[in-house]
């Protein structure tokens, strides 16, 4: 008997995954992270681990503030290898392509415009604390208006039903503890009506917090 999944595999383009390889590049990015591998309370501790993965200058003013004889050397032109790599990436995409880019973290989000190649009206930004008109209107823009190529989507709040195959590039910026959620934002443009082979990439540290929520993800999905 064929599944709906079966089903749908011949109806919809080709999709690739590739799971992004980085390591830190930076000895300030380093130390930021290193300086939250010593915090005392866990949840905190995990949280301030994988947001100094993603973008660390957000953190280097709350560790001065927490201990100011910390020896952080830091540089407004430096920024963080995923800033960098997720830059690599768009300028790699076919202009009449469109792309969506996913974060649990959504001031990551809001540093994203500040290093992509576009004005500020080519990008939208799509979270959990927009009115539902505000949410309407950002998808029309992304679904309706060729000049908007890039969604920046809080992972949370792309939920179910929400209908994305404009895009059919997906950055996740970083992998989350529930495989399912990923799959789930990835499922908002590879689903029926998707027209373009689908590409995702998936940002991972190496030898990080983050390598090991992936090793996660992998033996939940083999219970």
């Amino acid at each position: 008997r064929k599944t709906k999944e079966d089903t749908i595999k011949h109806i919809l383009p080709s999709i690739s995954v590739q799971s992004v390889y980085l390591t830190v590049d930076n000895i300030e990015q380093k130390d930021t992270y290193n300086f939250f591998v010593n915090e005392e309370l866990i949840l905190r501790k995990i949280l301030r681990m994988r947001q100094s993965l993603n973008n660390h200058k957000q953190l280097l003013e709350e560790i001065e503030e927490l201990q100011s004889n910390v020896d952080i050397n830091h540089s407004s032109k430096i920024t963080s290898i995923k800033l960098k790599t997720v830059t690599e990436l768009v300028n790699n995409i076919p202009n009449d392509d469109k792309i969506l880019i996913v974060s649990y973290f959504t001031k990551l989000l809001l540093q994203i415009p500040k290093i992509l190649p576009y004005d500020k009206e080519q990008i939208a930004l799509f979270h959990g604390g927009l009115t539902v008109a505000e949410r309407n209107d950002i998808l029309n823009s992304f679904k309706n208006n060729s000049n908007t190529r890039v969604l920046l989507m809080n992972l949370r709040a792309g939920g179910c039903g929400l209908n994305l195959v404009e895009a059919n590039h997906v950055i996740l910026m970083e992998p989350y503890w529930n495989n399912a959620e990923e799959q789930q934002a990835i499922n908002r443009c590879y689903r029926i009506g998707q027209k373009k082979p689908v590409f995702v990439h998936k940002l991972v540290i190496e030898n990080s917090i983050e390598s090991w929520l992936v090793r996660l993800q992998k033996s939940k999905d083999n219970i």
